[in-house]
């Protein structure tokens, strides 16, 4: 099963709540770069880490989000969920 916009809607359509995408920065700027992402969910964990992976490799399209709920725990973890902006 390739990744293409019909594959998405059949997935949209067969799942009785919604998709929820996990995986790596590659997986996620595939689903960006088809318009197929609605709601993404950006936890901010207070490690500095020096070197990593980045959040978007493979430069995504761009794409407008706005900010529908945050979350902040007492570990000092924030949650940030967005909704994509319609065109």
């Amino acid at each position: 099963m390739g990744l293409n916009t019909n594959t998405i809607a059949k997935l949209k359509n067969d799942s009785e709540k919604g998709v929820w995408l996990v995986g790596g920065g590659t997986l996620i700027t595939s689903f960006l770069n088809l318009g197929s992402i609605d709601e993404m969910t950006l936890s901010i964990i207070p490690i500095i880490l020096g070197k990593g992976i980045r959040l978007f490799p493979n430069e995504p399209k761009e794409a407008q989000f706005n900010l529908k709920t945050h979350e902040v725990f007492e570990t000092g973890v924030v949650n940030l969920v967005y909704t994509k902006m319609e065109a």
